[in-house]
């Protein structure tokens, strides 16, 4: 059985392209801003052109090399596309307000430059706060940074296990053509979360030819459970049509794993694993649904509220367990009922 990759085109320089791309077989498309080197940048305005024109089941990329939140924010209101793929690094507390000031609809992409081992730990540290992670070849740390169409490949390897181990959805870029897509999917695995980034500029505009013969077709792996597993934006926005029947509306989101919900007098933390609230306690207990509800105390200062709150009787469960949010423990008041005592990164 066969199932179609998500390809994305990346380095569309112009509508012709676009619909090019489409026609072979493209979801998505990479729409390439002001960087400090590599292929494929366009001004803003045809951005916003090709993002204005394509049809509504095609996602757009604005790959951005915007380290701060806000003019981050201001140039996606000029070019409007559904996704900000982020080709470098942005500070924790950049990340977070990005989130908040943009729509709940545009999903977020952290482009991971994988150099080598290292890039684990950055991915793992990234991945609670977007919505998907794209792994490349560049490399930031260069005097003049390269953040994509290097053309070079990396080690799948580590890829394989970022994959593994980050929990949500990749896309896999870096050097890919159709003599090595398969074996790149084959080596980092779980197909239906790596995605093939194709590279569309070259020394003129893109042929069909080529565009073609980079959209080869790999197979899904056997018994794969997550063959359709999309982008998270379009199961965010039929989850998010139940909220207003409940009475509730999307405040916040820390990436896939944590969200904040608000109603009339009614503040509602939602986290599933990869939070700091689903990981184990020093009893080795693990959260889990039923008996965990609690009330949230937000605080500046997590020891100093920790400490008054147990020399008035509480029981703390563990020590401060770190998340992507920021740090909390849970504590038993003298009645035996949970409260979470939080601080948010970077109070």
């Amino acid at each position: 059985m066969r199932a179609a990759p998500f390809v994305k085109v990346c380095c569309i320089t112009s509508l012709d392209e676009a619909h090019l791309a489409i026609d072979a077989g493209a979801a998505a498309l990479g729409l390439v801003s002001a960087m400090p080197s590599g292929p494929g940048v366009i001004d803003e305005a045809t951005i916003a052109a090709i993002a204005a024109a394509v049809q509504r089941d095609v996602e757009t990329f604005l790959l951005t090399a915007h380290t701060d939140a806000a003019a981050i924010v201001a140039q996606h209101r000029r070019c409007r596309t559904t996704t900000l793929q982020l080709v470098d690094t942005l500070a924790p507390r950049e990340l977070r307000e990005l989130r908040r000031a943009l729509p709940s609809r545009v999903t977020l992409v952290q482009v991971v430059h994988v150099t080598g081992p290292s890039a684990l730990d950055e991915a793992l540290a990234v991945a609670p706060m977007v919505d998907a992670l794209l792994f490349d070849s560049g490399n930031p740390a260069l005097a003049v940074k390269q953040l994509g169409g290097t053309g070079r490949t990396h080690d799948w390897a580590v890829s394989r296990e970022i994959v593994e181990r980050a929990g949500v959805p990749v896309w896999l870029a870096g050097g890919l053509n159709a003599g090595n897509v398969f074996e790149a999917v084959a080596s980092v695995r779980r197909t239906a979360w790596t995605c093939a980034t194709a590279c569309a500029a070259t020394a003129g505009s893109m042929r069909a030819n080529c565009a073609r013969s980079s959209m080869p077709r790999p197979r899904r792996a056997k018994g794969d459970r997550h063959h359709d597993r999309a982008l998270p934006r379009r199961r965010c926005r039929r989850r998010a049509a139940l909220l207003p029947r409940a009475g509730l509306r999307l405040a916040d989101r820390w990436g896939p794993p944590f969200a904040v919900l608000k109603g009339k007098g009614l503040t509602l933390w939602l986290a599933r694993p990869g939070t700091s609230a689903r990981k184990k306690l020093l009893s080795g207990a693990l959260p889990a649904p039923g008996g965990w509800n609690r009330i949230v105390v937000e605080t500046k200062d997590l020891d100093a509220t920790l400490a008054k709150a147990v020399a008035a009787g509480g029981h703390a469960r563990s020590k401060a367990i770190k998340g992507p949010g920021g740090r909390q423990v849970l504590v038993d008041d003298p009645s035996g009922n949970p409260v979470e005592v939080f601080e948010a990164r970077g109070a």
